[in-house]
């Protein structure tokens, strides 16, 4: 049989599950909304990031080619650099030579030279200068003022026209130092 008068308990019930079923839906739909907005800002996010992405891969890329660049012209710069490195090396060894030369020839000609940089001070002296003058190492950096030694009266001014013109003078000493000299010739 058809029942045509509803049961009371029979529609409540249904009443109340179509209720729940429509709080539900409407749950459901307000989920629903929330994800897709949710994706939409996802799908922004993910898209900036994709946009960052690709933009730091050219900048990468740039920096890579500058790096690169860099790279060549630095290689270039240490070849050069080694060349006249070498050529540096080869003018100091032809220096020390020449000045191995320079020594051994004042040693064998036995002349005393006495070298003197721009404030008069003694850079170095050859061994027969010591046979003239009591000199030693210490003496190198000292003031030629500061020795007494019998050249004449005109010994520094002849020694700063040198250094003012920048051309050489070779003066004679035609005497012979005593022991008593070398005593008395130091100035302490």
């Amino acid at each position: 049989f058809l029942d045509i008068y509803p049961n009371p308990l029979r529609v409540q019930t249904l009443d109340r599950i179509v209720h729940e079923l429509k709080a539900k839906e409407s749950g459901a739909a307000t989920t629903i909304c929330a994800l897709n907005d949710s994706l939409e800002n996802k799908s922004l996010e993910l898209a900036n990031m994709q946009r960052e992405c690709s933009d730091l891969l050219l900048a990468n890329s740039n920096v890579k080619a500058k790096l690169r660049t860099v790279s060549s012209e630095l290689l270039s710069s240490n070849e050069e650099l080694s060349i006249v490195n070498s050529e540096y090396v080869e003018r100091i060894d032809e220096l020390r030579d020449v000045n191995l030369d320079i020594e051994n020839l004042l040693a064998s000609t036995k002349i005393g030279v006495v070298f003197l940089d721009e404030t008069l001070s003694m850079r170095k002296f050859t061994t027969a200068m010591t046979g003239i003058v009591p000199l030693t190492q210490q003496d190198v950096g000292r003031k030629i003022h500061v020795f007494n030694f019998d050249f004449g009266d005109e010994f520094i001014e002849v020694c700063e026209q040198v250094l003012s013109s920048k051309r050489s003078r070779n003066n004679e000493v035609l005497r012979e130092v005593t022991h008593e000299d070398r005593k008395s010739t130091r100035l302490n």
